[in-house]
């Protein structure tokens, strides 16, 4: 699937060029120890892209990049729904310091996203790609630990009232049953 969606449009648009990777080619290709990829799945289960990053330059940083390869769901919210899943998990469990990634300026959909407040747009990579002919611009952009979980709510995975109720039946069982050090 995904060395279908590396022949496609799609293709064009992640990553500013058209590969034709056969299916081994491609296993290689996402095979090698830097480069970790996820599929993106519809509700239904069903495959409808994938999302990639790596460690960049320093530990703690990342550069990210999303493919939904089934054009009949771009701009249905997949891509951005799927990147910021990807955000979360490397700020959350991989306690990234900067997440970024390099987008064609022709890529309609990703340009949305980088000018939504989320990303701070950083520059602008002239001729970068070459596309339909032409050569095209890309943009880079990152979002930063704080930045990202100063935009994020605080939610509560546990209530904070539950939290309470559990401390409060620690510290009463504890004022009943104090913890006492070892004999020797």
């Amino acid at each position: 699937m995904l060395s279908q969606w590396a022949a496609s449009t799609s293709w064009i648009y992640a990553s500013g060029s058209q590969q034709y990777l056969s299916p081994d080619d491609f296993k290689k290709f996402i095979g090698n120890a830097r480069d970790q990829f996820l599929m993106v799945r519809a509700r239904d289960g069903r495959a409808i892209g994938a999302v990639s990053w790596r460690t960049a330059k320093y530990p703690a940083s990342f550069e990210i990049g999303a493919m939904i390869g089934d054009a009949t769901r771009w701009q249905s919210g997949f891509g951005i729904e799927s990147l910021m899943a990807l955000i979360g998990k490397l700020f959350d469990t991989q306690h990234a310091h900067r997440v970024e990634f390099i987008c064609g300026a022709f890529n309609k959909a990703a340009i949305q996203a980088c000018c939504s407040g989320l990303i701070q747009i950083e520059g602008v990579l002239r001729d970068y790609y070459f596309v339909d002919g032409t050569y095209q611009d890309a943009v880079i952009g990152s979002i930063l630990r704080d930045e990202y979980y100063s935009m994020t709510p605080a939610g509560e995975s546990v209530p904070n009232a539950e939290k309470e109720e559990a401390r409060n039946i620690l510290r009463e069982h504890l004022t009943k049953n104090p913890i006492e050090l070892r004999k020797q």
